[in-house]
């Protein structure tokens, strides 16, 4: 799951501006709310990875996303999980 934080950290901050001196400096931060995920695929020990996220909607704190996980080589689906969260502050 930390793939899918780092991730999320990316997207929130190409999406949104956030990053971690922002957060502090605004005195605000992020909280997910509902995780699911569906498990496709295993993931081996040394696989190339890649994470991409979709805004799915927005509302009025609370953007939903999903995060896919790709392995490179084989073009395959790994986890898929499905966020919402809200950002607080």
């Amino acid at each position: 799951m930390a793939m899918f934080d780092d991730g999320s950290y990316h997207f929130l901050c190409e999406a949104f501006g956030s990053t971690g001196e922002t957060a502090k400096s605004k005195d605000t931060g992020w909280a997910d709310v509902r995780h699911v995920v569906e498990y496709q695929a295993e993931v081996a020990s040394g696989d190339l990875l890649e994470i991409t996220a979709q805004l799915v909607k927005v509302g009025n704190r609370s953007p939903s996303f999903i995060r896919c996980i790709t392995e490179v080589a084989r073009n395959s689906l790994p986890p898929l999980k499905v966020l919402a969260s809200i950002l607080i502050g």
